[in-house]
């Protein structure tokens, strides 16, 4: 097997693993005698449910991963920096700046990052 690719030996160790874990949890291999056709369909479709639900899940989260959050972090990192700049010297031509380089960060970020940014404040919903 001298050709066999890391990924494929991963999923044979992968495979061989599950084997040992069904044995302990179940006492007993996939080699078992006991399920006839339906059973082992239904074994199948019960798996194939918990995979959409995983991927899903993966899918849903898949965006607190990426490097979107990371960009959205440093650009709330220089929001912040500006808004702490602004102290008693600051003109009010410096002030309207910063606040128009602020709001666009802010923007930027809800662009890149919309379900992050999106969350409302319950209490701005109660009072309509």
């Amino acid at each position: 097997m001298s050709n066999t690719s890391e990924a494929t030996q991963r999923i044979m160790y992968d495979l061989a693993a599950s084997d040992e874990k069904g044995y302990k949890e179940y006492g007993t291999t996939i080699d078992r005698i006991d399920y006839d056709h339906a059973a082992w369909l239904k074994e199948a479709y019960d798996e194939c449910l918990d995979m959409s639900k995983y991927l899903r899940r993966a899918l849903d989260t898949h965006e607190d991963s990426v490097p979107v959050r990371e960009v959205s972090d440093f650009l709330l990192e220089l929001n912040a920096s500006i808004q702490a700049s602004m102290g008693i010297g600051t003109t009010p031509e410096e002030k309207a700046r910063n606040k128009r380089i602020c709001d666009q960060i802010i923007a930027k970020c809800e662009e890149l990052d919309p379900k992050r940014f999106s969350i409302k404040n319950p209490s701005l919903n109660e009072s309509k």
